[in-house]
């Protein structure tokens, strides 16, 4: 990075615009320059100003840090980190501005612009504005590369790779901090390494290792923990658990084999019951299909009747059709005539129309043809008037104009004429008031010499009264000085006497307090409080106990209840499983029955039974008798009672399944709560063991004086014993406060004593200060009076050379002291007044040669503007008279008007009439078209009607000959026909009810035999309940095993996973241990809690590193020393090799004040180095007081200064030691300019 320029204007000081050009000379050339003038002047801000610019912030900023802030012209406060504090105070706007390169070799601006609201000085600060632009090779403007203060900061961090800190430690060297890094201790230099370099983040990473390393150990135990939590099985546990499963697994296999057999025997009931319900639906449905088929009986009639008819139907239906075709023809018929007739009518009107149309086009032309000539005669009449009418206008214009100029001069000669006599006036006063200036003609020329000895004689009168009113102040000080003396030496003598007293009264005290051995006493103390808390302990555990014994004894007896509760509700609920099986038994018998009921109700049993005939073999079974066709009734009651039978079974299975849930879960809550209680048991024995241990060992470490005994018997004898102790205890309470006041008031005694010395210790010291101070007043007494004395000489000098001047203004030296300003503008209005008299003078003279010549002028042009204008009216006149002659013929010629406007309306008049007659026209030839076409067909409509009237006659009298020949009624016959019902559908609907009948008989003809066939092969043996009880039993033992199974199934998975699951942990553990390893290795070499140990070694490598640095540089200073860091391997001392001295080692504190500002500058390098940005910054700023050295200390600093060239790098250095200055040749002046206000000045030989 490379500064290339710094500008600003009002910032603090440096209220003038300043530049500082880096590439211009004689800058651009001196590798070493000096920032100098007066303290105060402005030469640190313009440092500031090159921060501001660059990073929004500088060094006086940062460090002032978040105090007191200080008022601001608009009324608020300011912070005093406020970068806008810089801007000065009356100044509306500032700014700073540098020019740098950028670490792509790119040039760039950047800018900090500090504004007040709308321009004024008193105005609220507004934000700042950031601006960061490209450059060309010649400075000026590119492109705007960023705006806004945080995106320029960042962009500048970008571009310099700099944050402001890493900046103010390689280019700006504060002040004060040279030798800061010699004179720190080991701690504070250790401070300030990391304050400098930032190796703080060491002290982070040691903690965060150490934090690590504990994080890894605590995963490893919590994994081992975890591991140790869950429970796997042993390996017999195990092999008992397989073996019973397969066992039990074997057992319910047999049990299922007999379950089979009975569910078998359970459904052939089931099929007969089922068999039977499906009969009783055949018979239902037959009989509904005999009711449908009477319901059917009228439409089965009246079908007979009208396929009698069916085939007269198609000649019905086409006379029917012809009729329809011969009315709709006469209505279109009677239709066409009607719309003929109203088509001529409409031809007629239009006819007359056109005939109308024509006559007036023919009009209309006529009209067009008599007017064409006069039209053509007033045109070039028309043309003529508008040829000529310029012509007139611009003649009056130009007699108009002529006048208007005529009138100017004559109106401009009477002013000059006014003017003239004015100016004669005015010179003839200003002539006489220039007379009475006679005596004060050199006033203009001797005013500035005259306000000069007028703030002389100010200054030194303003001088002469301060030097008096300090003389007066001088003396009553130092009256008050010896004043105080006296006071002081009172106070002296009354501080001593105190002190003795107290002195005294602390020795009485402290004898007391050994005579009543205070230590003793409160050891005593301490030792019977611990007693009483002890006895306390025992106590609240003795009571504890016996609470808790008592609770134990009530939980057991209520649990022994419950016991008892709970065995009577599991003898109840299992004669409810009892019950609830045998009735499961009971309803499967019933399911049984009524799927063979179903069965036999079946529509093909129906179907099978209705088919079978008397002395007829069954298709199914080949027997000859058929006994359900005989008993269907007894079978239909017998399906009814197994339904009722099923229904209530299912009632009382629900109601006792309804009971056994409700007295489980019952069972369920006793048993819960009963092991709730058991566990409250247990707690309170284990708490009950607890008391008693720690009982014993309380009374075991206590000395008690009792014997050893148990907790129940205790509470009485401690009783007895904490009364004791309290009593003796209230008797040492006593000693130990009567002890305690006696040091309270010891020890505010020696309070006392310490304040009475120090209050001595003040008064002697401020006694001998008021001598110092009284002598230097008298000193600075003597002074002032041979300053007044010299100040009133000058006085007098001064007043010699005014008075005559003042005198001639009518003017004292009075009014010079009382009123001096009013001097000053007397003075001032005068010599204005003179000037303005002598310049008024002057140039009324000249204004009367001019308008003198002008007024010449004036009268030659009058004279010829009158003789113009005669000619002119002359011509315009004559113009006239034409233009009238041919205005007249052409209202003679033609008097309606404009011309084009009424050919216009002819000819439009001429064409809508044109246009009117040719519509008429095409609708007349449109009509006789639509004529054409209507008549057409009228015609056409006229022969259909004949061939539809001929063809319904032939029809009509084909129908009525086969009417006769049916021999049936018309009447009837119409009737049926026009019948819009169809006849396939009722046709089809008989049909289907017919078949639904037949089929509804052989279905229960079918069921029947079902029934009977199913009931031959039921085989005798148990019954259904019988068969239902032992399904049941089987059942339950099935489900017995299959729940037993289940839950050895259970642990062997619970096993599995918790197997899978220890392995998975190992896994983790083995990761934990590892990562603990690594971390415990890194945390014993750099991990510590608090972060000493890395930030030790750290600073201790960052102080070697910064060493070698410095002797890089102290060898281009000075090739006698050379730094050395302490033995030690955490140590941060330093040590110089002197080489003149055969390599002695000295201590950095022996060095003397030039040989202390070489390794001082050494270091102050080598920490702007320890960036490792050092060679990015070519210019580098020394801010450092350079006025506590010697002269040839000062040469020596100086002649390192001008090595530092050889380096590549500027140096600046910001100093107002005279002889600095002296060897610099390249200087920045900052000087002085009074009112506050400071310019810059770049001085220097090429």
């Amino acid at each position: 990075m490379r500064i290339l320029a710094i500008r600003g204007a009002n910032l603090a000081s440096l209220a003038e615009p300043f530049v500082i050009d880096f590439e211009a000379q004689p800058l651009l050339s001196s590798g070493l320059f000096a920032i100098t003038g007066e303290t105060g002047a402005g030469k640190s801000t313009l440092l500031d100003a090159l921060c501001l610019a660059l990073f929004d912030k500088f060094p006086r900023v940062v460090s002032a840090g978040g105090g007191e802030g200080g008022p601001d012209a608009s009324g608020e406060t300011l912070t005093s980190g406020d970068p806008r504090i810089i801007l000065r105070r009356g100044a509306s706007a500032g700014y700073a501005e540098v020019d740098f390169v950028a670490r792509d070799a790119q040039r760039y601006r950047a800018r900090c612009d500090l504004l007040r609201a709308r321009g004024n000085a008193t105005g609220r600060l507004q934000n700042r504005l950031r601006s960061l632009w490209r450059l060309d090779a010649v400075g000026s403007s590119l492109q705007a590369v960023e705006t806004g203060i945080e995106p320029v900061n960042r962009r500048i961090i970008e571009l310099t790779d700099l944050t402001f800190e890493q900046f103010r430690r390689t280019a700006l060297l504060a002040q004060g901090d040279f030798d800061a890094f010699l004179r720190a201790d080991a701690r504070e230099r250790a401070e300030l390494l990391e304050k400098i370099t930032g190796v703080e983040i060491y002290a982070k990473l040691s903690q965060r290792v150490f934090e690590e390393a504990r994080e890894a150990q605590a995963r490893v135990n919590w994994l081992e923990n975890k591991r140790a939590e869950v429970g796997v099985l042993a390996e017999s546990a195990r092999a008992e658990i397989l073996c019973e499963a397969a066992e039990t697994l074997e057992r319910r296999q047999q049990c299922e084999e007999t379950y089979f057999v009975t569910q078998n025997a359970l459904r052939e009931l089931d099929l007969f019951d089922q068999a039977q319900g499906r009969l009783i639906i055949a018979q239902q449905a037959q009989e509904e299909a005999r009711r449908a088929l009477e319901v059917l009986e009228p439409k089965i009639a009246y079908l007979e009747i009208r396929q009698r008819f069916e085939p007269l139907r198609l000649n019905y239906l086409k006379a029917k059709e012809a009729e329809d075709v011969t009315l709709k023809l006469e209505e279109q018929a009677r239709a066409l005539t009607v719309e003929l007739e109203a088509t001529k009518e409409a031809q007629r009107k239009i006819q007359d129309q056109e005939v109308a149309a024509q006559q007036r086009l023919v009009e209309i032309s006529l009209e067009n043809a008599r007017l064409s000539p006069i039209w053509l005669e007033a045109s070039r009449l028309d043309i003529a008037i508008q040829t000529l009418t310029p012509g007139v206008l611009e003649a009056r214009g130009a007699i108009n104009d002529r006048i208007k100029k005529l009138e100017e001069t004559r109106c401009a000669l009477a002013q000059g004429e006014q003017r003239r006599l004015e100016l004669l006036v005015e010179r003839s006063e200003l002539t006489e008031e220039l007379a009475a200036f006679a005596d004060l003609s050199k006033l203009s020329e001797q005013l500035e010499d005259i306000e000069r000895r007028l703030d002389a004689r100010q200054a030194l009168l303003a001088k002469s009264q301060q030097t008096l009113a300090q003389m007066r102040l001088l003396q009553e000080q130092i009256a008050s000085y010896e004043i105080d003396r006296e006071r002081l030496e009172t106070s002296e003598a009354h501080a001593l006497a105190q002190r003795e007293h107290f002195l005294k009264e602390i020795h009485n005290y402290e004898h007391i307090l050994e005579e009543k051995n205070a230590d003793e006493i409160e050891e005593s103390f301490r030792e019977s409080l611990e007693k009483i808390s002890k006895i306390n302990v025992l106590l609240e555990l003795a009571t504890q106990c016996l609470e808790t014994k008592k609770e134990k004894n009530t939980i057991r007896q209520y649990r022994a209840a419950l016991m008892e509760e709970l065995s009577d509700i599991s003898e109840e609920l299992t004669k409810l499983k009892q019950r609830q099986e045998r009735q499961v038994l009971e309803d499967m018998e019933a399911r049984r029955l009524g799927d063979l009921a179903d069965a036999m109700n079946a529509p093909e049993a129906l179907r099978l039974r209705a088919s079978l005939q008397p002395d007829c073999a069954c298709p199914v079974c080949g027997s000859l008798e058929h006994v359900f066709t005989r008993e269907e009734s007894a079978a239909q009651q017998l399906v009814a009672a197994i339904s009722a039978k099923r229904e209530a079974m299912l009632q009382l299975i629900t109601q006792t399944g309804a009971e056994v849930i409700a007295r489980s879960a019952q069972e369920s809550a006793l048993r819960a709560e009963s092991l709730a209680l058991q566990r409250q048991e247990d707690d309170l024995s284990k708490k009950i063991i607890k008391s008693q241990q720690d009982f014993q060992n309380i009374f075991q470490s206590g000395c008690f004086g009792l014997e050893q005994i148990e907790i129940d018997q205790a509470l009485t004898p401690l009783t007895l014993l904490k009364a004791a102790s309290l009593e003796a205890h209230a008797q040492l309470e006593q000693d130990v406060k009567s002890v305690k006041d006696l040091r309270i008031l010891r020890d505010k005694l020696r309070s006392s004593f310490d304040a009475a010395n120090l209050a001595l210790a003040h008064t002697q010291e401020a006694r001998a200060h008021l001598s110092e101070k009284k002598h230097v007043k008298g000193v600075e007494q003597s002074r002032l009076s041979q300053l007044f004395s010299s100040n009133q000489d000058r006085l007098a000098e001064l007043d010699l050379f005014l008075n005559p001047i003042l005198k001639a203004c009518e003017l004292d030296r009075r009014a010079i002291e009382d009123t001096p300003t009013h001097v000053r503008q007397v003075l001032k209005d005068k010599a204005t007044r003179l000037l303005a008299l002598r310049h008024a003078f002057e140039s009324c003279n000249k204004e009367l040669f001019s308008l003198d010549l002008e007024i010449s002028s004036r009268l030659a042009q009058n004279f010829e503007f009158s003789q113009d204008l005669s000619l002119a009216e002359q011509a315009c006149q004559e113009k006239e008279n034409y233009l009238q002659k041919l205005k007249e013929q052409r209202i003679a010629v033609f008097s309606d008007g404009d011309i084009e406007l009424n050919r216009r309306e002819i000819e439009s008049d001429q064409c809508a009439a044109k246009e009117k007659r040719d519509l008429l026209r095409e609708q007349l030839n449109e009509l006789e078209k639509n004529i054409a076409v209507i008549d057409m067909q009228y015609m056409d409509c006229f022969k259909k009607l004949a061939n539809a009237r001929k063809r319904y006659e032939d029809l009509d009298s084909t129908f009525r000959s086969s009417l006769i020949m049916s021999g049936l009624e018309a009447s009837l016959v119409q009737k049926i026909l026009e019948d819009d019902e169809d006849l396939f559908t009722l046709q089809a609907n008989i049909s289907a009810a017919k078949e639904t009948f037949a089929i509804t008989e052989s279905t229960r003809i079918a069921r029947l035999n079902d029934v009977q066939e199913i009931q031959k092969s039921l085989t005798g043996g148990l019954s259904r309940d019988q068969l239902i009880e032992r399904s049941e039993g089987f059942k339950h033992q099935i489900d017995s095993c299959s729940i037993r199974i289940g839950a050895l199934r259970q642990q062997l998975e619970t096993d599995d996973l918790a197997q899978a699951r220890v392995h998975d942990i190992n896994k983790d553990i083995s990761l934990a241990a590892a990562k603990r390893q690594i971390w415990d290795e890194i945390n014993e070499a750099i991990g510590s809690k608090s972060g000493d140990k890395f930030r030790r070694f750290a600073q201790s490598m960052t102080l070697e590193h910064l060493i070698v640095l410095a002797n890089q540089r102290l060898k281009y200073l000075t090739s006698r020393y050379v730094l050395e860091k302490s033995i030690e391997t955490d140590g941060l001392g330093i040590h110089v090799i002197d080489r003149d001295l055969g390599d002695e080692r000295r201590s950095t504190r022996s060095l003397s004040g030039g040989e202390r500002f070489l390794v001082s500058l050494a270091l102050a390098l080598a920490l702007a180095g320890l960036e490792g940005r050092d060679s990015f910054i070519d210019t580098l700023f020394i801010d450092e007081g350079f006025g506590s050295l010697d002269g040839a200390t000062l040469d020596i600093a100086i002649d390192a200064l001008e090595n530092l060239q050889g380096q590549g790098r500027r140096v600046g250095v910001i100093s107002h030691v005279e002889a600095l200055q002296q060897r610099i040749a390249t200087k920045i002046c900052v000087e002085r300019r009074g009112g506050g206000k400071s310019v810059v000045r770049v001085d220097g030989a090429l």
